[in-house]
């Protein structure tokens, strides 16, 4: 029983220091093979009116399924607006 509880706190804690972490956001011109290397699959594609490709990411949602822990984690979005060219022409995101 111990021993379950020491992991279960390591494991908190290690989850609980990603928080700390800067985010760092696409440069604006990065390619899309780029944005992939750093974040990988996007969690959707779409296109906007405009015919730009806009990728939607959804940071850190692994942790919400974490028992217990997963009803206070915290996430970010991440919006990534591609021009005709396949290359970053800017992009939002947001915490929850």
């Amino acid at each position: 029983m111990k021993t379950i509880l020491i992991t279960i706190i390591a494991g908190l804690s290690v989850i609980s220091s990603d928080f700390g972490k800067s985010f760092d956001p696409p440069r604006v011109s990065e390619t899309k093979a780029q944005v992939r290397a750093i974040y990988h699959e996007p969690d959707g594609i779409s296109f906007d009116s405009g015919g730009q490709e806009v990728w939607t990411y959804v940071l850190g949602k692994g942790q919400m399924f974490i028992p217990i822990y997963g009803a206070f984690a915290k996430y970010r979005s991440l919006i990534v607006i591609f021009d005709r060219r396949g290359r970053v022409a800017h992009w939002s995101s947001a915490t929850d």
